[in-house]
């Protein structure tokens, strides 16, 4: 079986905030913790309703390295947003699991490897749909993604809270 995803104190945290991704054009993320056959890593995951990937969730390379996942390559290009835009796939990762917030358990049976992706782990509607998540923005004040009754706050802004615990939690690592 998996390794679960542990709260070990010494689990990277990447990026240590959300300024570096926002500053990169992400929106609305979750905070998630990752493992594999490494380290436990917390970082923030962009949920892109855009993503229209067979595999639903990329990741990019230096996240794959963290999780100690070996890459089985292959030679894609999967399109963008952008008019013109593609990015090079390398290769394929399996068998990740995955706390959603807090306390929400899921898992990641595949993802490809994007090393130009702008975040560490891109989340898309098939892997939302493949764990019967629900993008709910009812609330005003507190857009979340609703797994197993459980809800996991998005984040869509810098807030004190967030940035604070990432700070705790670098310093704890």
């Amino acid at each position: 079986g998996l390794p679960s995803v542990g709260r070990s104190p010494s689990a990277a945290v990447y990026p240590t905030t959300l300024n570096e991704l926002q500053g990169k054009g992400a929106r609305a993320m979750v905070k998630i913790s990752l493992r594999a056959k490494g380290p436990t890593v917390r970082t923030y995951g962009l949920i892109d309703t855009g993503n229209k990937l067979h595999e639903g969730v990329a990741v990019n390379e230096e996240l794959a390295r963290k999780l100690q996942l070996p890459i089985v390559p292959c030679d894609l290009t999967v399109g963008t947003a952008a008019n013109d835009g593609g990015m090079d796939v390398i290769g394929r990762v399996y068998n990740i699991s995955v706390i959603l917030g807090d306390d929400c358990p899921s898992y990641i049976k595949e993802a490809l490897v994007i090393p130009e992706l702008c975040t560490p782990i891109n989340l898309g509607c098939k892997w939302i749909e493949e764990i019967r998540g629900i993008l709910d923005y009812s609330s005003p004040k507190q857009a979340t993604l609703v797994v197993k009754k459980m809800k996991v706050p998005l984040v869509q802004s810098i807030d004190s809270e967030a940035e604070s615990a990432s700070e705790d939690e670098e310093r704890s690592g």
